[in-house]
């Protein structure tokens, strides 16, 4: 059976995690990721999981520097921020 990284990289996609909503908090750090977005890594850190996503960012120290790279209508970016 293949992993499903894989399975998504022989048709073309890149694994990732799909920002379903954003809501306000005034904790978060100042990003612009809108809902549709795709995470695909934390600081060249590869995501393909929820659980990943969260991982990655729980091990960070506050005021660490972080950068996201992102897939928005098919372009890919990196946003880079401070972590609250």
């Amino acid at each position: 059976m293949m992993r499903s990284d894989r399975g998504c990289q022989a048709f073309g996609f890149r694994p990732g995690v799909i920002v379903a909503a954003r809501t306000e908090n005034r904790d978060a750090a100042d990003v612009s990721l809108s809902a549709g977005d795709v995470i695909h890594t934390v600081n060249g850190q590869p995501i393909g999981t929820v659980s990943e996503l969260r991982t990655a960012l729980n091990a960070l120290k506050p005021r660490s520097p972080v950068v996201l790279q992102i897939e928005r209508d098919g372009a890919f970016s990196f946003m880079a921020f401070e972590l609250n």
